[in-house]
């Protein structure tokens, strides 16, 4: 027993640690929202804490706080995350090509075949205890994911465009510098702001 509680807090804190970065390399690809890869004040990202948090409370009102019955969904989760795991690297080591790369791959398409074969039969004999919830959930997170991609798509191909910088007919600049007290730091400020008009010729006129 204690054995099993050591795994499933590992398992537990493991999603907590790693999801907001996991949704973050998701952002940064274009399948979840951008503001998923945003740090927070505190160097970590929020939001993805917020939707991990907001998920979870979700799970657990939608199975009645009986954490005993969100078992075989972490089962199918997991042991489907193995098998695309194990299945990809069998593919990384027929491409890769190098020595020792068929002992790998048969190593790793063991595990696949193992893990998959785990994934029917906790799907099959579990699937009236909450199993049922990966063939709603899994589809319906890639057709989210691919609306998302194909709405930053749009976006970016509506505001691309090709033209070169046009300088012409651009009036003078108005800088606003914020000064908490005088000293070396906001004198730099100061003079770099000076020399972003024209070549320090009339930017005194423009700075507050």
């Amino acid at each position: 027993m204690a054995s099993v509680l050591v795994v499933l807090s590992l398992s537990a804190n493991t999603a907590f640690a790693d999801f907001p970065r996991l949704a973050r390399a998701i952002a940064q690809n274009g399948f979840l929202p951008h503001g998923l890869a945003l740090r927070g004040r505190r160097l970590v990202f929020v939001q993805g804490i917020y939707a991990l948090a907001l998920l979870a409370g979700g799970l657990l009102i939608v199975f009645g706080g009986v954490t005993d019955r969100l078992i075989p969904l972490y089962a199918v989760g997991a042991f489907l995350a193995f098998t695309l795991s194990q299945a990809g690297m069998v593919m990384h080591w027929k491409k890769a090509g190098t020595a020792g790369s068929s002992r790998s791959m048969a190593v790793n398409a063991l595990g696949a075949i193992a893990t998959g074969v785990t994934v029917l039969v906790v799907l099959v004999a579990k699937f009236t205890e909450g199993a049922w919830l990966t063939l709603l959930l899994i589809p319906g997170l890639m057709l989210m994911m691919r609306t998302v991609k194909r709405h930053y798509d749009q976006v970016a191909a509506e505001t691309k465009d090709d033209r070169p910088a046009d300088a012409r007919d651009i009036k003078p600049l108005l800088v606003v510098l914020p000064v908490e007290r005088w000293s070396r730091v906001s004198h730099k400020a100061l003079r770099f702001c000076l020399d972003a008009f024209t070549g320090n010729q009339g930017g005194a006129r423009g700075l507050r």
